[in-house]
Parts: structure tokens; C-alpha cells; sequence
């Protein structure tokens, strides 16, 4: 990475909002509030790889918080034979709402005061009501500060077992891969 690329990156952080780089709600892994953690659940959640998992009631636009993976031990999810409990008997964070039109610098300011590392992303609808539309996590934000990908141990799994396994004849290997 040269100085160039970080300073550009740096500068697009008070132009850019958290609508630029959010993940939308259609895309974004959260868990209903009355999931049971049984091996199932646990396994989808282990497939996934993330540390952090929005929590709704209802709908998913309705978040109510965050499960951190590392609550689960102890709560049933840890590997111990305790029965499984549901995510609402977990303990969860707070959850941060922004604005999507909140800029980028603002929102990692937001983060940097450790209340959370990923934020719910409201805008308003067609009817008038805010909605919640989208998640953003700081690793989002330091990607377009870096002006680049991060890859941590379970991108790094993903991209094992992509070029272990070629894709079936006549498929294109993952976007950004192999």
C-alpha cells in the first residue's frame, strides 16, 4: 500500500456515507430472538465465520441487538452438554443505529469509542418510517479507508477450500478467489 492510496482513502472517508458501503439487510446473517442454539444453528453460525451477529423480533428490520459469538460459551453454545438455549437468553449488545447518510469518518468515530464494531444502517422509506436497511461493521469502513480487502482467518478458510475444489465444468470459480 503506498502513502497516495492511504491519503486518498482517508480523504473519501468525510465524502463517502455509510450507505456506500454497507451490507443491505437481504444479505446480512442475523438470528431471530426466539432461534434455538441447537447444533444446527450453531454449525450455520460457525459456517458463517462472523463475530458478531444482529439479532431481530419478528423481521429482520427490526434488529434488538448484537449477539457476540464468545457470549455463547457458557450459554449452551460453547460445546458443553448444557441444553440448548434460544438467542433472546444470551446476552446481547447494544445496538448502534446510523444514519445512512452518516459519513464514514463519523461512523468510525462512532466505533472507536468501543460501544460496538457493527452498526444497524436506517433510512427512510417510501411510507415516511425509518427502516432498518443494512449493517455496517468497522471492518467495512477500514476497507475503503485502506482502499482495499481485509482478509482474516475465515476468508482465508473460503479460499482454501475454493481452490481445493474447482468449481463443477462450466462454472466460474468465486468472485475474488481462485
Amino acid at each position: 500500500m503506498d502513502e497516495v492510496q492511504l491519503i486518498k482513502g482517508t480523504l473519501q472517508l468525510t465524502t463517502k456515507n455509510v450507505r456506500d458501503c454497507m451490507t443491505p439487510l437481504e444479505r446480512v446473517f442475523a438470528l431471530e430472538q426466539a432461534t434455538l442454539l441447537d447444533a444446527d444453528t450453531l454449525a450455520r453460525i460457525r459456517q458463517r465465520g462472523h463475530s458478531r451477529i444482529p439479532v431481530y423480533d419478528g423481521t429482520p428490520d427490526a434488529m434488538v441487538g448484537i449477539l457476540l459469538i464468545k457470549a455463547l460459551v457458557g450459554h449452551g453454545g460453547g460445546g458443553t452438554d448444557a441444553a440448548p438455549v434460544r438467542v433472546r437468553d444470551c446476552p446481547l449488545r447494544p445496538l448502534v443505529v446510523l444514519d445512512a447518510t452518516y459519513s464514514l469518518y463519523d461512523a468510525l468515530h462512532t466505533f472507536q469509542t468501543g460501544k460496538s464494531h457493527l452498526a444497524a444502517i436506517r433510512d427512510r422509506g417510501a411510507d415516511g418510517r425509518d427502516h432498518v436497511v443494512g449493517i455496517v461493521t468497522m471492518e467495512d469502513i477500514l476497507e475503503e479507508l485502506l482502499l482495499a480487502e481485509i482478509h482474516d482467518e475465515t476468508d482465508l478458510d473460503k479460499l482454501r477450500h475454493c481452490c481445493a475444489s474447482p468449481p463443477p465444468p462450466g462454472a466460474a470459480p468465486a468472485a475474488g478467489w481462485c
